[in-house]
């Protein structure tokens, strides 16, 4: 995934108050951390979870700022990594249906884009949270507040014009119901002229429907990296000052 111009400024603003916040406290408990990290990452048993009190900066950053973006960035990958999937059908030999496999990643891609909206506004109400206290309460507040509407005006463009609740049930339209009937017909014909028109009906129809939804995805996606540079912009203007992020007042006082 290659981040825009604001949302790198971000990445990077955090990425680097998360090393200097971390790179000490691995030294300090190298063997400790090693083998927690080992155990996390493999799945051994044994601990999993460094054991000292865990101080409200380190907190801060790890569980309030990088994980939450972490998350976010994931579900952006995911989109993309869905329209890069959704190109070709790699399992005929396996016996998987192509409709089935491409509204397969439709419904994720629909998914995500849920998830995704969830994340984002979930991200702000933390970041508001942990500055309630703080000298910047305003002025976080102030360049927060408009980025609710607009994660919630341009998704609500994305899931809601497509009727795509799929959190609540399949997703289902006019196209997928064509291209289901279509295959099953196909493989109901078999080899004579009526099978071989199903197939050849069916054929055209995943390749259009696929397209489409490939185009739909793609599209999609510029408009979802614009959003995100819109949010990472005003999300570093609320949270720092001269490219240095200002950390809550009760944070450093802890």
């Amino acid at each position: 995934m290659e981040y825009g111009k604001n949302t790198s400024k971000y990445f990077d603003m955090i990425f680097s108050v998360t090393q200097r916040i971390m790179e000490p406290m691995l030294e300090k408990n190298n063997e400790e951390s090693q083998r927690v990290m080992i155990n996390s990452i493999v799945g051994l048993k044994g601990p999993k979870s460094v054991n000292r009190n865990i101080p409200p900066i380190e907190h801060f950053i790890a569980n309030k700022l990088f994980r939450p973006l972490g998350e976010i960035l994931f579900s952006v990958e995911a989109i993309e990594n869905i329209a890069i999937y959704a190109r070709s059908f790699p399992y005929k030999r396996q016996g998987v249906s192509r409709a089935t496999y491409l509204k397969y990643h439709v419904e994720n891609y629909l998914n995500e884009l849920y998830l995704l909206k969830n994340r984002l506004i979930a991200y702000l109400k933390l970041i508001e949270k942990s500055y309630k206290r703080s000298d910047i309460s305003e002025h976080v507040n102030a360049t927060i507040s408009p980025l609710y509407k607009v994660v919630t005006k341009d998704f609500m463009e994305y899931l809601n014009v497509r009727g795509a609740h799929v959190h609540q049930h399949r997703y289902s339209d006019d196209d997928f119901n064509r291209l289901s009937t279509l295959e099953l017909l196909s493989r109901g014909g078999g080899k004579d002229k009526f099978g071989t028109i199903m197939t050849h009906l069916s054929d055209n129809a995943h390749s259009e429907i696929r397209k489409k939804w490939v185009k739909r995805i793609n599209a999609d996606l510029k408009g979802i990296h614009s959003l995100l540079e819109f949010f990472f912009e005003n999300l570093f203007l609320s949270i720092s000052k001269d490219g240095t992020l200002i950390f809550p007042n009760n944070i450093i006082k802890a």
